[in-house]
C-alpha cells in the first residue's frame, strides 16, 4: 500500500503488477482529509492484514508525519526568535505598550532567557566575544606621538 497527500486529501493506493501489459498498476482504494491524525473508522475495515500489516503502515505514516511537523515547527522558530526578540525590545520601548507587560509576564520572560542562554551553551552556542572597535583620530595621533618623544 502506499499513501500520498494529494490536495487536501490522503489517497490509499494498491498496487499489483499487470502481466499482460507488463506494468505495474496501482488503484486507489481509500481517501480520507488531510487534517485527520488517526485511522478513520470507515477506512480501517479496508486495510488488509496480510501479506503486509496495513494498518500499522498508516499508523506509522501518521507517526512519521506528526514527527516531521513538529520538526518542521522547531526549524521555523529558531528561524524567526531573532525577530521576535526585536520586535520585543521596540514594544518595551514604547511607553504605551510596555506597562502591558506586567510584573509577572516580566518575570516569566526574565526566566525564559535565562533558559535560553542554557540551551544555547548546551547546544555549543558560545556566547560571542564583544569586538572592540577604537576609533583614532588625527589629533589622538598627535597627541600619542608627542607623548612617546
Amino acid at each position: 500500500m502506499q499513501v500520498r497527500e494529494q490536495g487536501k486529501q490522503i489517497l490509499l493506493v494498491r498496487t499489483h503488477y499487470d502481466a499482460a501489459k507488463k506494468r505495474t498498476e496501482g488503484k486507489v482504494f481509500a481517501k480520507f482529509e488531510r487534517y485527520v491524525s488517526t485511522i478513520p473508522d470507515s477506512i480501517r475495515p479496508l486495510l488488509n492484514l496480510e501479506p503486509i500489516n496495513e494498518i500499522e503502515q498508516l499508523e506509522r505514516f501518521f507517526i512519521d508525519r506528526k514527527e516531521k511537523d513538529a520538526y518542521d515547527l522547531d526549524c521555523m522558530y529558531l528561524r524567526t526568535i531573532d525577530q521576535y526578540i526585536k520586535r520585543t525590545i521596540k514594544a518595551l520601548a514604547s511607553e504605551k505598550v510596555a506597562p502591558l507587560l506586567g510584573k509577572r509576564k516580566a518575570g516569566e520572560l526574565y526566566e525564559s532567557i535565562e533558559l535560553l542562554k542554557k540551551a544555547l551553551k548546551k547546544a555549543g552556542y558560545e556566547k560571542p566575544v564583544k569586538q572592540v572597535v577604537v576609533n583614532i583620530n588625527q589629533t589622538d595621533l598627535e597627541d600619542v606621538a608627542g607623548k612617546v618623544k
